[in-house]
């Protein structure tokens, strides 16, 4: 919902009225005095050339005969706006909003925007069609500590003053048997909130916890960060709302791979049956990219083969896209789909070759 408020420039036209300059060098007599559009008007009788004049004197913030007068140049505030009775070159003078004025009395300058209401207003001084307007609209985002963030930003609410170099906290215990003291992790220190503003539906917007903060780093729920060489923290979501952060151990971070072998966090191979480049991240097999021979492709690439086939690096299952028949090609069944054969491809406009097992 936006509100304009508006001022007009009013202007007196030269053609309307003779208007001359109000610095008169004879004395004169004032016959009549008036008031139009906020400009007070004087028709004065020269005595020695007894030649007749309008002359513009000033400015009535009113708009009435008998209101208060003011001078070429001076200001005032009038209808939540700033005016300014000014004087062009050619003597015409005109009483112009020149500046708007916010809810607490402060000027805003034409073209300056200003948040009110905690934030969540808008309030923008502007001029269009020949009018000074204040537009006021309801600020789009989520509001926080006087900072309103707009559709997907993140913030973090702190919740402990902690350095970011203390991460977490130690006791010190002793080894059995050896009598060493070690320095064993007693409970990472959550020093926020990680949020996000989120807008469902394209409706209103809400903000959104998703994830701690742990010193410097910022770990979403259910994933996992490395705060210290062989330190692995988890953000955790509570059941009695909240988040918090447990340790783990570097174990539960392994991915199971077929032929039931495990691989530690960080572990990059390639499935050659699977023309594929997988690494271990937090406990996921993800696919990094797609390996044909010596060829690696990113993910979401096309390459054309020499066989007239186009190969797509497909996050998923690769896909293999043919126009026509590939030779030996037979339909089989379920039992025959275990079975393995090669294929050889080779790409277009290049020398290397590759085998892919189907």
């Amino acid at each position: 919902m936006t509100l304009l408020i508006s001022a007009f420039v009013s202007v007196l036209a030269a053609e309307t009225l003779d208007i001359f300059s109000k610095n008169l060098s004879m004395p004169y007599v004032v016959k009549r005095a008036w008031v139009d559009n906020f400009i007070k008007f004087n028709h004065v009788l020269e005595t020695k050339s007894l030649r007749t004049r309008i002359v513009a004197v000033g400015c009535v913030p009113s708009n009435q005969p008998d209101g208060r007068l003011i001078n070429v140049g001076d200001s005032t505030r009038q209808h939540e706006f700033i005016f300014v009775c000014q004087q062009d070159a050619h003597g015409v003078v005109s009483y112009d909003a020149t500046a708007c004025i916010d809810p607490l009395g402060n000027e805003m300058k034409i073209g300056e925007s200003r948040r009110l209401s905690n934030g969540t207003v808008i309030m923008h001084c502007t001029i269009a069609g020949g009018a000074v307007k204040k537009v006021v609209e309801k600020a789009s985002g989520c509001f926080f500590n006087s900072t309103l963030y707009g559709e997907d930003e993140t913030w973090v609410e702190p919740i402990a003053e902690i350095p970011e170099e203390q991460v977490y906290m130690f006791r010190e215990t002793i080894r059995p048997k050896l009598g060493r003291r070690q320095a064993v992790i007693v409970e990472p220190k959550l020093r926020g909130r990680l949020m996000q503003c989120f807008r469902p539906h394209y409706n209103f917007f809400e903000s959104q916890l998703i994830g701690c903060v742990v010193g410097k780093f910022g770990i979403r729920i259910d994933e996992y960060a490395q705060i210290e060489p062989g330190v692995f923290v988890k953000c955790i979501e509570k059941e009695t709302g909240g988040v918090g952060i447990k340790v783990i151990d570097r174990e539960e971070l392994s991915c199971r791979i077929m032929g039931n072998s495990t691989v530690p966090e960080g572990y990059v191979w390639i499935d050659v049956p699977r023309a594929a480049e997988f690494t271990c991240s937090s406990g996921n097999v993800v696919k990094k990219s797609c390996v044909l021979g010596t060829e690696r492709i990113p993910l979401g690439k096309e390459v054309r083969l020499k066989n007239e086939c186009v190969f797509v690096c497909h996050p998923g299952t690769n896909l293999y896209m043919c126009d026509k028949v590939i030779a030996d090609s037979v339909v089989i069944n379920e039992d025959q789909s275990k079975k393995t054969t090669t294929n050889r491809w080779e790409f277009v406009n290049s020398k290397r070759t590759f085998n892919e097992i189907l």
